[in-house]
């Protein structure tokens, strides 16, 4: 075998018909702006996301906090007018039991007089 391989020894040349060869360097430039304009969008997309569901959520809590605002401005008027009703109420009875009590001391001693005399 070595002799055969002996004899074979030699030259040989070949041709290859290539293509025209890449930039490689350009098609990693092309995949990157592919890549960045698709981040882009999606980056935009989930901005319109985010900001839809942040406004839905401000007019919800918009609505619950004017609520609770008019419920208290309510529950602070009924307090005052409750204040104030109880206020009268209380001046009414004092005036009545004062009046009440005094025209008794005035009956009293006018039918004290009366039977002295």
């Amino acid at each position: 075998m070595a002799a055969m391989r002996h004899n074979m020894t030699g030259q040989v040349n070949v041709e290859v018909d290539a293509g025209p060869t890449q930039d490689l360097n350009q098609v990693m430039s092309d995949i990157r702006e592919q890549y960045e304009a698709a981040a882009k969008k999606s980056q935009k997309e989930l901005d319109n996301w985010f900001q839809n569901k942040i406004q839905a959520a401000t007019g919800v809590n918009g609505a619950i906090y004017l609520s609770i605002h008019n419920a208290r401005l309510a529950a602070e008027d009924f307090r005052k007018n409750s204040s104030s009703s109880s206020t009268t109420t209380k001046t009414m009875i004092h005036v009545i039991t004062e009046t009440t009590v005094g025209s008794k001391v005035v009956s009293s001693s006018t039918m004290g007089s009366e039977t002295l005399s």
